[in-house]
């Protein structure tokens, strides 16, 4: 009884350590086993029970690390094969986690990450699930599970997390997110170069983009000379396009700016003048150019808040000591012209958004010199000299090019 009550009390305190956040999940499971181990060599024998509450703390606890687990299961190797086979019965999930790793505790650690254990990697991160990242790799569920448990084991790194909302990435995914991205992508150039099938035969492309009228040219041109390839393209903001694409969500965007942005690749495809888009039979007809003054008085419709052109225009405001009284911010361009047709204000964009067909609308410029800015076509560096990105750049600067011309 003596022995009992000894195993009581200590479980008691672990409780009441757990309770009062004193020690961690794992450090609970573990000495819960040291506890009830201890009476498995001798009178008692561990039952289903505490090995539920060993692995289950364990598996659901977002402190404890894959490389935890293991070791937890490595604690649990002495006992019996019933009493395991009942834990499997009752504790379904938990054990879908252990057969994860079995067969797996030995695998020695001095391996280098293989390209496929990288590829299912990337693949779980983007589609936050290992269910959707082993069909579209084409093996099963476990495979993945296995290539990435095996990974984490051999660069003792952890990479993926279980949150509250599903799979998760780490920071240290985060930082080496392009890396791997970038390497994935050479890869498939190497493979394509190998077996003579280089030629952007299939496969698929994402491009983000801030103005319709200079990425569409270039996003046509390129599906034409491209057939096989699947290309993606979203509208955004331009400070909406820079996180997708230091990600890896996005190949290349299109954005505006006044300079180059130093941590990527750009290369300028387009230079314009940003001012006032107005109706020719409006107010402001006849006007030929307006000075900051001005264009204080006008009651002005803008692109939304993180759109470049805005920062471009509100950051040249501010230097003449003026504040512009926007009236509404907008996602699209085309919702602008209409508000200025409809007579509810003056735009601001820049002179190359309006097109042939806008002919009862003018550009109006306003007297700053330091009025303008840049488009920009960017990508990783990592990526720049892969072949889609390098084709895309390259039908970009011929088809912006011929449309000067």
């Amino acid at each position: 009884m003596s022995g009992k009550s000894g195993r009581l009390r200590k479980e008691s305190d672990l409780n009441e350590q757990l309770k009062r956040h004193k020690i961690r999940h794992v450090q609970y499971a573990q000495g819960l086993c040291k506890i009830r181990g201890r009476l498995a060599s001798n009178t008692e024998r561990i039952t289903e029970r505490a090995i539920s509450s060993l692995l289950r703390y364990a598996f659901y606890s977002p402190i404890c690390t894959d490389m935890q687990y293991v070791k937890l299961l490595q604690l649990c190797g002495h006992i019996d094969h019933a009493n395991l086979i009942l834990f499997r019965t009752v504790c379904f999930t938990q054990i879908k986690h252990i057969e994860r790793y079995e067969g797996k505790i030995s695998m020695p650690s001095n391996v280098e990450p293989s390209i496929r254990q990288l590829r299912a990697l990337e693949a779980v991160a983007r589609t936050g699930s290992f269910t959707a990242a082993a069909e579209e790799l084409g093996v099963s569920q476990p495979t993945v599970s296995n290539l990435i448990v095996a990974l984490e084991r051999q660069t003792e790194c952890r990479f993926l997390r279980r949150g509250s909302k599903g799979i998760e990435t780490t920071e240290m995914f985060e930082k080496l997110r392009p890396q791997i991205k970038a390497l994935l992508a050479l890869k498939s150039e190497v493979d394509l170069e190998i077996g003579n099938r280089k030629g952007l035969k299939s496969g698929s492309f994402w491009v983000g983009y801030s103005t319709y009228q200079i990425a569409m040219p270039p996003i046509a041109k390129f599906i034409q000379t491209y057939p096989g390839v699947t290309l993606n393209a979203r509208a955004m903001a331009s400070l909406d396009l820079l996180p997708l694409l230091r990600a890896g969500d996005l190949d290349v965007a299109f954005v505006t700016a006044c300079d180059a942005i130093d941590d990527l690749f750009c290369r300028k495809v387009a230079s314009f003048r940003v001012g006032i888009v107005a109706r020719r039979d409006g107010p402001l007809a006849g006007v030929e150019r307006l000075t900051w003054k001005e264009v204080a008085n006008l009651r002005l419709i803008q692109r939304e808040p993180n759109a470049g052109t805005r920062q471009i225009f509100e950051s040249a405001a501010a230097r003449s000591g003026i504040v512009p009284d926007t009236v509404l911010g907008l996602g699209s361009w085309g919702s602008i012209t209409s508000l200025v047709r409809a007579g509810v204000g003056e735009g601001v964009g820049f002179e190359s958004e309006l097109m042939v067909t806008d002919k009862d609308l003018m550009f109006i410029p306003i007297d700053d010199k330091n009025l303008g800015a840049h488009q920009f076509l960017v990508a990783l560096p990592a990526m720049a000299g892969s072949s889609a990105v390098s084709n895309f750049y390259e039908i970009t600067q011929k088809t912006l090019d011929g449309m000067d011309g």
